[in-house]
């Protein structure tokens, strides 16, 4: 009888671990899905603003174009990522 409670209690002990170790298996997925995606909207939204300020700066003026550029970054932050300004590349990078 000792002998059947003690490899109970092993059992139990083994399926708790093995529990736990696919929980945090499961989580670190999950967070890395949640970082790819992330990474990918904020390429896509990299790709937009280029793109777009691209399009806009063909027929305007060097202040015209940090003017929208302004605009737009200060919309899109509020929205989602954290602004990180590069005068180098002039867009936003949200």
């Amino acid at each position: 009888m000792a002998d059947m409670r003690d490899r109970h209690e092993q059992d139990t002990h083994q399926m708790t671990e093995k529990l736990e170790r696919e929980v945090v298996a499961e989580e670190a997925q999950a967070v890395e899905l949640l970082e790819a995606d992330r990474e990918r909207k904020l390429r896509e939204l990299k790709d937009r603003h280029a793109a777009e300020l691209a399009a806009r700066s063909k027929d305007m003026s060097p202040e015209e174009v940090q003017q929208v550029f302004e605009e737009r970054c200060l919309s899109c932050c509020s929205k989602m990522f954290k602004c990180f300004f590069n005068s180098v590349n002039a867009f936003c990078y949200t």
